[in-house]
Protein backbone atom coordinates (compact mmCIF):
# COMPACT_ATOMS: atom_id res chain seq x y z
CA UNK A 1 0.00 0.00 0.00
CA UNK A 2 1.06 3.49 -0.86
CA UNK A 3 2.62 4.94 2.06
CA UNK A 4 0.17 8.28 2.80
CA UNK A 5 -0.05 10.70 5.53
CA UNK A 6 -3.44 10.80 6.88
CA UNK A 7 -4.96 12.91 9.07
CA UNK A 8 -7.93 10.36 9.50
CA UNK A 9 -6.65 7.60 10.87
CA UNK A 10 -4.04 8.75 13.94
CA UNK A 11 -1.14 7.77 15.07
CA UNK A 12 -0.96 4.13 15.44
CA UNK A 13 -0.04 2.76 19.20
CA UNK A 14 3.97 2.37 20.04
CA UNK A 15 3.50 -0.48 22.49
CA UNK A 16 4.49 -4.29 21.25
CA UNK A 17 4.01 -7.60 23.59
CA UNK A 18 6.49 -8.43 25.53
CA UNK A 19 7.91 -11.32 23.09
CA UNK A 20 7.49 -10.68 19.31
CA UNK A 21 7.79 -13.60 16.72
CA UNK A 22 10.19 -12.64 13.60
CA UNK A 23 11.02 -14.15 10.36
CA UNK A 24 14.98 -14.54 9.83
CA UNK A 25 17.35 -14.21 7.26
CA UNK A 26 16.46 -15.38 3.12
CA UNK A 27 16.88 -18.80 2.35
CA UNK A 28 14.89 -19.11 -1.02
CA UNK A 29 12.51 -16.81 -3.20
CA UNK A 30 9.26 -17.57 -4.42
CA UNK A 31 8.37 -15.94 -7.74
CA UNK A 32 4.80 -15.83 -8.70
CA UNK A 33 2.94 -13.58 -11.62
CA UNK A 34 1.37 -10.75 -9.41
CA UNK A 35 -1.96 -10.82 -10.94
CA UNK A 36 -3.39 -14.48 -12.17
CA UNK A 37 -5.78 -14.64 -15.03
CA UNK A 38 -8.45 -13.45 -13.60
CA UNK A 39 -6.95 -10.30 -12.13
CA UNK A 40 -6.52 -11.57 -8.21
CA UNK A 41 -3.03 -10.42 -6.66
CA UNK A 42 -1.40 -14.13 -6.65
CA UNK A 43 -2.22 -14.33 -2.31
CA UNK A 44 -1.67 -16.69 0.18
CA UNK A 45 -5.08 -16.58 1.64
CA UNK A 46 -5.99 -16.51 5.10
CA UNK A 47 -8.50 -19.51 4.29
CA UNK A 48 -5.88 -21.67 2.88
CA UNK A 49 -4.56 -24.63 4.47
CA UNK A 50 -0.92 -24.92 3.57
CA UNK A 51 -0.17 -28.55 3.30
CA UNK A 52 1.78 -30.86 0.91
CA UNK A 53 -1.54 -30.65 -1.51
CA UNK A 54 -1.44 -26.64 -1.32
CA UNK A 55 1.95 -26.41 -2.12
CA UNK A 56 2.08 -28.99 -5.01
CA UNK A 57 -0.70 -27.54 -6.67
CA UNK A 58 1.22 -24.52 -7.01
CA UNK A 59 4.18 -25.79 -8.38
CA UNK A 60 2.43 -27.51 -10.55
CA UNK A 61 0.27 -24.79 -11.44
CA UNK A 62 -0.81 -24.70 -15.30
CA UNK A 63 0.52 -28.35 -15.91
CA UNK A 64 -1.63 -31.47 -17.13
CA UNK A 65 -4.77 -32.34 -14.89
CA UNK A 66 -3.95 -28.99 -12.68
CA UNK A 67 -7.07 -27.14 -11.65
CA UNK A 68 -4.82 -24.15 -11.53
CA UNK A 69 -3.85 -21.52 -14.60
CA UNK A 70 0.07 -21.44 -14.78
CA UNK A 71 -0.89 -17.69 -13.90
CA UNK A 72 -0.86 -19.04 -10.54
CA UNK A 73 2.20 -21.16 -10.50
CA UNK A 74 4.97 -21.11 -7.89
CA UNK A 75 8.54 -20.63 -9.28
CA UNK A 76 10.85 -21.24 -6.60
CA UNK A 77 14.59 -20.86 -6.52
CA UNK A 78 17.28 -22.61 -5.12
CA UNK A 79 20.04 -21.30 -2.19
CA UNK A 80 20.28 -17.84 -2.78
CA UNK A 81 23.24 -15.81 -0.55
CA UNK A 82 24.54 -12.77 0.39
CA UNK A 83 22.02 -11.11 -0.13
CA UNK A 84 21.33 -6.80 0.57
CA UNK A 85 17.88 -5.31 0.88
CA UNK A 86 18.78 -1.52 1.84
CA UNK A 87 16.39 0.78 1.16
CA UNK A 88 17.78 3.82 -0.07
CA UNK A 89 16.95 7.22 1.84
CA UNK A 90 14.23 9.19 1.33
CA UNK A 91 13.61 11.34 -1.30
CA UNK A 92 13.35 14.71 0.13
CA UNK A 93 13.14 18.49 -1.35
CA UNK A 94 14.83 21.14 0.44
CA UNK A 95 13.78 24.08 1.14
CA UNK A 96 14.91 26.84 2.85
CA UNK A 97 17.20 24.16 4.65
CA UNK A 98 15.15 21.85 5.91
CA UNK A 99 14.25 18.16 4.14
CA UNK A 100 10.91 17.83 3.51
CA UNK A 101 9.40 14.12 2.83
CA UNK A 102 8.78 13.30 -0.85
CA UNK A 103 8.67 10.00 -1.30
CA UNK A 104 10.76 7.01 0.31
CA UNK A 105 14.01 5.38 -1.27
CA UNK A 106 13.81 2.47 -3.36
CA UNK A 107 14.31 -0.86 -2.12
CA UNK A 108 16.84 -2.97 -4.43
CA UNK A 109 17.06 -6.58 -4.04
CA UNK A 110 20.45 -8.11 -4.06
CA UNK A 111 21.42 -12.18 -4.06
CA UNK A 112 23.64 -14.13 -5.49
CA UNK A 113 23.06 -17.81 -6.35
CA UNK A 114 26.76 -19.89 -5.81
CA UNK A 115 27.99 -23.34 -7.17
CA UNK A 116 26.05 -26.11 -9.43
CA UNK A 117 22.74 -24.06 -8.79
CA UNK A 118 24.14 -21.20 -10.85
CA UNK A 119 24.92 -23.62 -14.50
CA UNK A 120 24.54 -20.61 -17.31
CA UNK A 121 20.88 -22.12 -18.31
CA UNK A 122 19.80 -20.93 -15.03
CA UNK A 123 20.22 -17.55 -16.62
CA UNK A 124 17.44 -18.22 -19.23
CA UNK A 125 14.98 -19.23 -16.75
CA UNK A 126 15.55 -15.60 -14.19
CA UNK A 127 15.46 -13.55 -17.23
CA UNK A 128 12.33 -15.14 -18.42
CA UNK A 129 10.55 -12.72 -15.74
CA UNK A 130 12.52 -9.57 -16.17
CA UNK A 131 9.27 -8.32 -18.36
CA UNK A 132 6.62 -10.06 -16.75
CA UNK A 133 4.30 -8.04 -13.98
CA UNK A 134 5.99 -10.37 -11.27
CA UNK A 135 5.56 -10.54 -7.24
CA UNK A 136 8.05 -12.53 -5.01
CA UNK A 137 7.81 -14.49 -1.21
CA UNK A 138 10.68 -14.73 0.56
CA UNK A 139 11.37 -18.13 2.20
CA UNK A 140 13.67 -17.38 5.35
CA UNK A 141 16.82 -20.57 6.53
CA UNK A 142 13.19 -21.01 9.21
CA UNK A 143 11.04 -22.56 6.66
CA UNK A 144 9.20 -19.65 7.35
CA UNK A 145 7.48 -17.51 4.14
CA UNK A 146 7.58 -13.90 4.28
CA UNK A 147 5.12 -11.63 2.16
CA UNK A 148 2.97 -8.32 2.68
CA UNK A 149 -0.21 -8.17 4.90
CA UNK A 150 -2.81 -7.09 3.34
CA UNK A 151 -4.97 -5.04 5.63
CA UNK A 152 -7.71 -5.22 3.41
CA UNK A 153 -8.41 -9.05 3.32
CA UNK A 154 -6.09 -10.70 5.61
CA UNK A 155 -4.21 -12.35 2.92
CA UNK A 156 -0.44 -12.51 2.76
CA UNK A 157 0.29 -10.86 -0.79
CA UNK A 158 3.39 -11.27 -2.43
CA UNK A 159 5.87 -8.17 -2.84
CA UNK A 160 5.35 -6.68 -5.93
CA UNK A 161 8.27 -6.06 -8.29
CA UNK A 162 8.89 -3.08 -10.17
CA UNK A 163 8.42 -4.07 -13.83
CA UNK A 164 11.36 -3.80 -16.15
CA UNK A 165 14.32 -4.04 -13.15
CA UNK A 166 14.96 -7.43 -13.24
CA UNK A 167 19.05 -8.32 -14.19
CA UNK A 168 21.48 -11.12 -13.62
CA UNK A 169 25.07 -11.56 -14.11
CA UNK A 170 27.14 -14.72 -14.72
CA UNK A 171 30.46 -14.76 -12.88
CA UNK A 172 32.82 -17.53 -14.42
CA UNK A 173 34.43 -19.93 -11.78
CA UNK A 174 38.33 -19.27 -11.56
CA UNK A 175 41.12 -20.37 -9.00
CA UNK A 176 39.64 -19.28 -6.13
CA UNK A 177 35.66 -18.86 -6.67
CA UNK A 178 32.87 -20.60 -7.93
CA UNK A 179 30.42 -19.96 -10.99
CA UNK A 180 27.99 -17.39 -9.36
CA UNK A 181 24.75 -15.77 -10.77
CA UNK A 182 23.77 -12.43 -9.22
CA UNK A 183 20.44 -11.36 -9.29
CA UNK A 184 19.36 -7.57 -8.99
CA UNK A 185 15.52 -6.39 -9.40
CA UNK A 186 13.73 -3.43 -7.61
CA UNK A 187 10.87 -3.52 -5.47
CA UNK A 188 8.08 -1.85 -6.24
CA UNK A 189 8.41 1.87 -5.23
CA UNK A 190 4.81 2.03 -3.18
CA UNK A 191 5.66 -1.39 -1.24
CA UNK A 192 5.67 -0.80 2.42
CA UNK A 193 8.42 -2.10 4.92
CA UNK A 194 5.83 -1.91 7.75
CA UNK A 195 3.67 -4.51 6.10
CA UNK A 196 5.96 -7.24 6.06
CA UNK A 197 4.61 -10.34 7.46
CA UNK A 198 5.49 -13.96 7.57
CA UNK A 199 3.32 -17.33 7.91
CA UNK A 200 5.52 -19.43 10.48
CA UNK A 201 6.62 -22.64 9.30
CA UNK A 202 4.88 -24.89 11.92
CA UNK A 203 2.03 -23.30 10.23
CA UNK A 204 2.81 -25.30 6.82
CA UNK A 205 2.95 -28.78 6.23
CA UNK A 206 5.92 -28.77 4.04
CA UNK A 207 9.31 -27.76 4.42
CA UNK A 208 9.89 -25.00 2.11
CA UNK A 209 13.46 -25.61 2.00
CA UNK A 210 13.23 -29.06 0.35
CA UNK A 211 10.99 -28.34 -2.54
CA UNK A 212 11.97 -28.11 -5.89
CA UNK A 213 9.90 -26.35 -9.02
CA UNK A 214 9.24 -27.77 -12.29
CA UNK A 215 11.80 -28.57 -13.95
CA UNK A 216 11.34 -28.71 -18.33
CA UNK A 217 12.43 -31.92 -19.66
CA UNK A 218 13.52 -32.33 -23.98
CA UNK A 219 11.52 -34.76 -26.18
CA UNK A 220 14.32 -35.66 -28.42
CA UNK A 221 14.03 -37.10 -31.85
CA UNK A 222 11.35 -40.30 -32.64
CA UNK A 223 13.82 -43.38 -34.11
CA UNK A 224 12.50 -46.70 -34.72
CA UNK A 225 8.79 -45.56 -35.60
CA UNK A 226 6.32 -48.13 -36.11
CA UNK A 227 2.22 -48.89 -36.01
CA UNK A 228 2.54 -49.86 -32.64
CA UNK A 229 5.54 -47.50 -30.88
CA UNK A 230 8.86 -45.49 -31.16
CA UNK A 231 11.77 -44.86 -29.14
CA UNK A 232 12.99 -40.99 -27.77
CA UNK A 233 14.56 -39.73 -25.32
CA UNK A 234 14.12 -37.67 -21.89
CA UNK A 235 16.85 -34.91 -20.84
CA UNK A 236 17.42 -31.97 -19.17
CA UNK A 237 18.56 -28.58 -20.50
CA UNK A 238 21.81 -28.78 -18.31
CA UNK A 239 24.73 -30.52 -19.11
CA UNK A 240 27.02 -30.99 -21.47
CA UNK A 241 26.16 -29.61 -25.08
CA UNK A 242 25.86 -32.94 -26.73
CA UNK A 243 25.43 -34.76 -23.93
CA UNK A 244 21.96 -33.37 -21.59
CA UNK A 245 21.85 -34.87 -18.04
CA UNK A 246 19.25 -37.54 -18.87
CA UNK A 247 15.93 -37.41 -17.57
CA UNK A 248 15.43 -41.32 -15.97
CA UNK A 249 13.08 -43.04 -13.86
CA UNK A 250 9.95 -41.96 -16.70
CA UNK A 251 6.97 -44.55 -16.57
CA UNK A 252 4.10 -45.13 -19.59
CA UNK A 253 1.38 -43.21 -17.76
CA UNK A 254 3.40 -39.96 -17.79
CA UNK A 255 3.73 -39.55 -21.67
CA UNK A 256 1.03 -37.96 -23.38
CA UNK A 257 0.20 -38.96 -26.53
CA UNK A 258 -2.66 -37.59 -28.89
CA UNK A 259 -3.52 -38.89 -32.72
CA UNK A 260 -3.99 -35.78 -34.29
CA UNK A 261 -5.36 -37.42 -37.63
CA UNK A 262 -7.98 -39.37 -35.39
CA UNK A 263 -8.75 -37.05 -32.58
CA UNK A 264 -8.08 -39.39 -30.36
CA UNK A 265 -5.79 -39.69 -27.19
CA UNK A 266 -3.33 -43.26 -26.91
CA UNK A 267 -2.78 -44.69 -24.22
CA UNK A 268 1.23 -45.83 -23.82
CA UNK A 269 1.32 -49.40 -22.82
CA UNK A 270 4.81 -49.97 -21.91
CA UNK A 271 7.68 -47.57 -21.75
CA UNK A 272 11.56 -49.27 -20.72
CA UNK A 273 14.39 -47.04 -20.20
CA UNK A 274 17.64 -48.49 -21.64
CA UNK A 275 20.21 -46.80 -21.66
CA UNK A 276 19.29 -43.79 -18.96
CA UNK A 277 16.75 -41.03 -20.57
CA UNK A 278 16.29 -43.60 -23.83
CA UNK A 279 12.61 -45.29 -23.75
CA UNK A 280 10.94 -47.45 -26.43
CA UNK A 281 7.30 -46.64 -26.24
CA UNK A 282 4.71 -48.53 -27.37
CA UNK A 283 0.77 -48.90 -27.64
CA UNK A 284 -2.13 -50.40 -29.75
CA UNK A 285 -1.49 -50.10 -33.26
CA UNK A 286 -2.63 -46.36 -35.14
CA UNK A 287 -2.85 -46.25 -38.62
CA UNK A 288 -0.28 -45.37 -41.23
CA UNK A 289 0.57 -41.87 -41.90
CA UNK A 290 -1.00 -41.07 -38.94
CA UNK A 291 0.52 -38.31 -36.99
CA UNK A 292 0.80 -38.13 -33.17
CA UNK A 293 1.47 -35.37 -30.73
CA UNK A 294 3.23 -36.26 -27.94
CA UNK A 295 4.07 -34.91 -24.44
CA UNK A 296 5.35 -35.17 -21.11
CA UNK A 297 4.48 -34.65 -17.36
CA UNK A 298 4.68 -35.78 -14.08
CA UNK A 299 4.93 -33.64 -10.43
CA UNK A 300 8.03 -31.70 -10.69
CA UNK A 301 8.92 -32.38 -14.26
CA UNK A 302 7.41 -31.07 -17.59
CA UNK A 303 8.03 -30.99 -21.12
CA UNK A 304 7.29 -27.41 -22.90
CA UNK A 305 7.69 -28.67 -26.45
CA UNK A 306 5.77 -31.51 -27.79
CA UNK A 307 6.85 -33.89 -30.27
CA UNK A 308 5.46 -35.00 -33.25
CA UNK A 309 5.81 -38.44 -34.81
CA UNK A 310 4.02 -39.30 -37.91
CA UNK A 311 3.67 -43.17 -38.17
CA UNK A 312 5.07 -44.82 -41.41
Amino acid sequence: MADICSCSTGIINHGQPNCVDSFARDARLVFVEYLDDSGAVNSIKSTDTLDSTYINDRLNAGATGSSLSLSQRWYVTPTINNVVGERAENVVQEIDGIAFNVRQGNRMYDGTFYGNVAAAPYIKALKSMQCQKMGFFIIDVAGNIIGLNNELTGDLDPIKIQQNTLQCLYNFPNSSEVQAINLKFMWEENEQDGDLSFIGSSSIGVDLLTVSSVATVVLGEATAISTTGFTTTLSFLYGEQFNRLPKTGGLPAEFSIYNVTADAAVIPLTAPESPDGTYAITFTAQTAADVLRVSYFVNGFESTTDLTVTIP
